[in-house]
């Protein structure tokens, strides 16, 4: 059984690096159902989530943004619950080389808290961890 380097990320925790075998079974465990696989980038990475999250109702994780027309940053989605952030290689899951592991360590650095506004608009507000 091959086993894979991958960041996991949980709702107001900062990113961990863990080895876990390379298995759906192993994959549905840590995000606690089954699967999702979302490209973010091309950069040959994968978030992998679990599909029924939002209806389900676990705790908003992590936004992900985009750059609108306007020229500013606009929530395009939230990941709920538990996710892993691992490399791809065609149709295979693989481990998360250096580049690629600092890189969503950094994305994905500082827990995020949602919150409506007075206008029931959901505003992202970044959570600072203490040690």
């Amino acid at each position: 059984m091959t086993k894979m380097r991958v960041l996991i990320i949980e709702p107001m925790k900062k990113p961990r690096e863990e080895i876990i075998h390379n298995t759906l079974e192993a994959m549905q465990n840590i995000v606690g159902g089954y699967i999702e696989v979302t490209s973010i980038r091309r950069d040959g990475t994968v978030i992998v989530c679990n599909e029924e999250g939002k209806i389900t109702g676990l705790p908003m994780n992590r936004a992900l943004w985009t750059n609108g027309q306007d020229n500013t940053w606009k929530i395009a989605d939230i990941l709920c619950g538990i996710f892993i952030v691992c490399a791809v290689d065609g149709d295979e899951f693989t481990s998360l080389d250096d580049h690629q592991l600092e890189t969503y360590k950094t994305m994905f650095k500082t827990p995020e808290k949602f919150v409506c506004d007075s206008k029931g608009r959901l505003i992202c507000v970044e959570h600072e961890m203490t040690e």
